[in-house]
C-alpha cells in the first residue's frame, strides 16, 4: 500500500509542468519531493527508539536583487519504529510501533553572492515534532522549537546542473517531553545541527531572465540532523531522551515556478 502512495505521488509531481526560474530582480523556488528517512534516538533511561519511514518535503523561498532572501521549508514523515526497552527499567523489551513526525523551518536572510550563484546567510527558527506510539511503558513524544542560522548555497556546475548545499546550527529555545511517567517544558536544552547537499537539473534554462518553456525541473537531495538535549531529572531519575540522535533522508521531486 505504501510503495502505491509513493508511486501515485511520483506520477502527480513528475506530471505538473512548471519550474525553478530567475527573472531580472527576483528567483523564486517552489518544490515538492518525497522520499525516504532513518533516524535513531538514543536514550539512557528511556526506550531507544529505531525508526525508518516515507517522506514528504515541500519548499517555497524566493530572493531578490536587494539581496533579501526568505523561504520556509517543510518535511514530514511515517514510519515503523522499533522500540528497545521501556520507562520502567525493561531493557530486553522489543516492539514495532508506529512513527511519525514534521518540521517547519522559517529562513530569513540575505543573498552575499550572486543571483546565479546565490549564497544565503539566513536566521533560522525550526519547530519539530516527534511521536513514537506504543504501549503505556514505551510512547513518547517530544515537541520542538529551536533558534540558530545557516549557510546555503547553490553552484551552477553547468547551465542545466546546479549543486545545492546547506550547513545550520539552531539552539533550543524549548521542548515539551511528554510521556505516561512525565509532561515537563523545559528551556534551552539542546541544540540541533543539519546539512544537506543536493542537485538541481534544471530542463528549461537558457540563462537566465529566459521566458519560461513550463518543463519541471527535477532535484535530488540528502540531508541530516543530529540532536543533543539535556538530561531531564524527574523523581530522582535522570532521563537521557535525545542523546546524540540523528536522522538521515534522501528525497527527490520538481522545482515548481511562482509567479506573481
Amino acid at each position: 500500500m505504501l510503495l502505491r502512495i509513493y508511486f501515485f505521488l511520483l506520477f502527480i509531481l513528475t506530471n505538473i509542468t512548471y519550474a525553478y526560474r530567475c527573472y531580472e530582480s527576483r528567483c523564486d523556488d517552489l518544490r515538492f519531493g518525497v522520499g525516504m528517512y532513518y533516524s535513531n534516538f538514543n536514550s539512557i533511561n528511556t526506550p531507544n527508539y529505531s525508526n525508518i519511514g516515507g517522506i514528504l518535503t515541500g519548499y517555497a523561498g524566493g530572493y531578490w536583487s536587494n539581496r533579501l532572501y526568505a523561504g520556509v521549508d517543510l518535511y514530514g514523515g511515517l514510519g515503523n519504529s522499533t522500540i528497545q526497552g521501556n520507562f520502567i527499567g525493561n531493557a530486553d523489551v522489543i516492539s514495532n510501533r508506529l512513527h511519525f513526525f514534521y518540521n517547519a523551518t522559517l529562513h530569513i536572510g540575505v543573498n552575499a553572492n550572486t543571483m546565479k550563484n546565490p549564497l544565503f546567510i539566513s536566521l533560522d527558527m525550526p519547530a519539530e515534532r516527534q511521536d513514537f506510539y506504543g504501549n503505556r511503558e514505551q510512547r513518547l513524544r517530544h515537541i520542538s522549537v529551536y533558534l540558530g542560522g545557516s549557510i546555503l548555497g547553490r553552484y551552477a556546475l553547468r547551465e542545466d546542473i546546479d549543486l545545492e548545499y546547506q550547513i545550520g546550527y539552531a539552539h533550543t529555545i524549548f521542548t515539551r517531553f511528554a510521556s505516561f511517567y512525565f509532561n515537563d517544558l523545559v528551556f534551552f536544552n539542546g541544540y540541533r545541527i543539519d546539512m544537506g547537499l543536493g542537485v538541481i537539473m534544471r530542463r528549461d534554462y537558457d540563462g537566465v531572465y529566459e521566458k519560461r518553456r513550463k518543463k519541471p525541473d527535477f532535484y535530488a537531495k540528502i540531508r541530516g540532523s543530529y540532536y543533543q538535549a539535556d538530561p531531564l531529572e524527574k523523581g530522582g531519575i535522570t532521563y537521557h531522551i535525545m542523546d546524540k540522535s540523528f536522522m538521515l533522508m534522501f528525497e527527490f521531486g520538481i522545482g515548481l515556478d511562482a509567479t506573481y
